[in-house]
C-alpha cells in the first residue's frame, strides 16, 4: 500500500525449499527496486538429478497507489 511505500515495511515469504525469508524494504524505496537473495532461488540440478546448490531469488518491489482519495486524505496530503 501507499503508506508502506513511503514508510517502509518488513515481510516474510516462504522460499522454494520451504524455509522462511524475512526481508525489509526501506522507506522511500523506488518502484521496481530489486532485492537479491543469494542461494534462495530455484535448485541447481546436475546431470544425475542431484541438487548441487540453489540459484538466487529476486524480489521486485511494486508499489500500490490509491485510485481515489477522500477529502480528509487529500487535505492531509496537502498539509504535508
Amino acid at each position: 500500500p501507499f503508506t508502506q511505500a513511503l514508510l517502509g515495511y518488513e515481510k516474510t515469504i516462504t522460499c522454494i525449499d520451504g524455509t522462511k525469508l524475512k526481508y525489509s524494504v526501506p522507506e522511500l524505496s523506488p518502484d521496481n527496486k530489486s532485492l537479491i537473495f543469494s542461494g534462495k532461488g530455484m535448485p541447481i540440478i546436475d546431470g544425475w538429478g542431484k541438487i548441487i546448490g540453489y540459484g538466487d531469488l529476486a524480489i521486485v518491489v511494486k508499489h500500490e497507489y490509491p485510485t481515489s482519495l477522500t477529502e480528509k486524505q487529500k487535505k492531509a496530503l496537502k498539509n504535508f
